[in-house]
């Protein structure tokens, strides 16, 4: 439609005008544009106004504004799934919608979601707040028709305004006129919309507690009806309301019934949160893939309970206070897991639970280490790369010294340095100087090229959803074995 602005997404060298609307209801029946996530991204705006997208702090006046690069290193600022934005002009707010894509397909996408849930079933029995079911569309189209026809009275209140302004002059106004002789102005009384009444109160408070069990993208539709100017005007009292008003009203009640089913869904434990980006969701699937698969070369847990933050940023977590591994043992054998754990920066912390020291980029998704009857052997670590690799690494394998920041990240961790007169009680010089046997990057993309850059134990992989994965099993077994 036409609007008095300008606005598009350039997404590489793609530049795509964003469709506006003046309604809610329009913008969420049109079809959204699409994006791939993790794409070079710019908002280009001409026009008056301010551009808002729900997920983001930042507002943007007339101008470009990149919102990502990933040279910088920076994370991909939306999430996959459906995304809404609004356009403010003066009184006017016209509303957008864009579909984020991951960058591996849909159906890989929701099966590494679907693994992770399974995998935490099967592995622990504690629960964790997760939410499985999304509200039904007629629940917002209720939410569109209780904005068109909120329940509201007409109610008497007095204002003090000029002589002979207008407004019903009574007994009330001539006692004030009398308390207060002074006073220029005078008290009159005037009729006004009120909405601040038990059945809104009640709807307020059933929505604002709806906002910790739904999706982000249900959760800002009702933020969107929340922050409606009639409903800013409704209090949120201290205890819970029954409203008859509301429970008559057949819009209030089924909005009512369908957030109240919803309360009363069991809770299930380890469902991956849908408000993780795709890179969060490929490392948590890809770090209990590697337990997967070392389970299935004979090893067994002896320890951590595994579960999902449920927190913005959904992050796999254990039920040990401080630590962060899994350990899985088979007869003398021991392999501690350990998920984002930070290498020491000091030779003289090292202890069994952190044997490596460096310097710099120091927090790899995924570290084992090899035990075998209570001496340290050794140590595998692996990262987990969203993106294709395949070029970038041909590339690399051309120079001698790593270059680029993602290898000099790898590189580090290859360096990394132990010490074993604190680890075994009995130096080893040479496990010292090279703890680190291999150093994986694993992509979600089918690659061919696994040689190791030269003077570095640098290989690249694949690990990828829907696949039996025969050749990453095969190449972890050997690293098992050789350790």
């Amino acid at each position: 439609m036409d609007t008095p602005f300008k606005l598009y997404f350039e997404e590489n060298q793609r530049r795509i005008e964003i469709p506006c609307y003046t309604s809610m209801e329009q913008c969420v029946t049109e079809a959204p544009i699409q994006l791939l996530e993790n794409r070079r991204l710019t908002c280009i705006f001409s026009g008056e106004g301010t551009v808002q997208f729900d997920c983001l702090e930042d507002t943007f006046t007339s101008g470009v504004h990149v919102l990502y690069q990933y040279e910088h290193n920076l994370a991909y600022p939306f999430l996959p799934g459906e995304q809404l934005g609004c356009v403010k002009i003066a009184s006017e707010t016209y509303y957008f919608r864009f579909i984020i894509q991951p960058r591996v397909s849909v159906a890989e996408h929701e099966q590494m979601m679907q693994e992770i849930e399974a995998f935490l079933k099967g592995y622990s029995t504690q629960h964790t707040q997760a939410f499985t079911h999304a509200l039904p569309e007629q629940f917002f189209h209720i939410l569109y028709q209780i904005q068109q026809h909120p329940i509201q009275q007409m109610a008497h209140i007095y204002e003090l305004e000029e002589v002979e302004r207008g407004g019903r002059i009574n007994q009330r106004s001539q006692l004030y006129a009398m308390r207060h002789p002074q006073e220029q102005r005078q008290l009159v009384q005037k009729k006004k919309m009120n909405w601040n009444l038990p059945a809104n109160q009640m709807l307020k408070i059933q929505l604002q507690n709806s906002l910790a069990i739904v999706s982000p993208y249900e959760a800002t539709r009702i933020r969107q009806f929340l922050q409606q100017d009639w409903m800013q005007t409704v209090d949120v009292p201290s205890h819970y309301i029954h409203s008859n008003d509301g429970m008559y009203n057949p819009y209030y009640r089924e909005i009512s019934q369908i957030l109240q089913n919803r309360m009363n869904q069991p809770i299930v434990r380890g469902t991956v949160q849908k408000s993780k980006s795709g890179a969060e969701i490929y490392e948590v699937w890809g770090y209990l893939k590697v337990i997967e698969y070392l389970k299935e070369l004979g090893y067994t847990s002896r320890n951590a309970e595994l579960t999902l933050k449920n927190n913005s940023k959904g992050d796999v977590t254990f039920d040990h206070d401080t630590q962060n591994y899994v350990e899985l043992v088979k007869e003398d054998t021991v392999l501690r897991v350990f998920w984002e754990d930070a290498l020491l920066r000091d030779a003289r912390k090292v202890s069994p639970m952190q044997p490596l020291y460096t310097w710099h980029n120091h927090t790899p998704d995924c570290r084992i280490d090899f035990w075998h009857k209570g001496i340290y052997k050794g140590t595998h670590i692996i990262d987990f790369k969203y993106r294709h690799l395949e070029k970038r690494w041909t590339e690399q394998v051309a120079y001698s010294d790593p270059v680029d920041s993602m290898f000099k990240q790898l590189s580090a961790y290859a360096l990394a340095r132990s010490n074993s007169q604190q680890l075994n009680n009995v130096a080893e010089p040479l496990l010292d100087v090279a703890p680190v046997k291999q150093v994986w990057a694993v992509t979600p993309y089918t690659t061919t090229h696994q040689e190791t850059i030269e003077g570095y134990p640098l290989q690249l992989h694949t690990l990828q959803p829907g696949s039996q994965n025969e050749s990453f099993k095969c190449m972890l077994e050997s690293i098992v074995q050789t350790m």
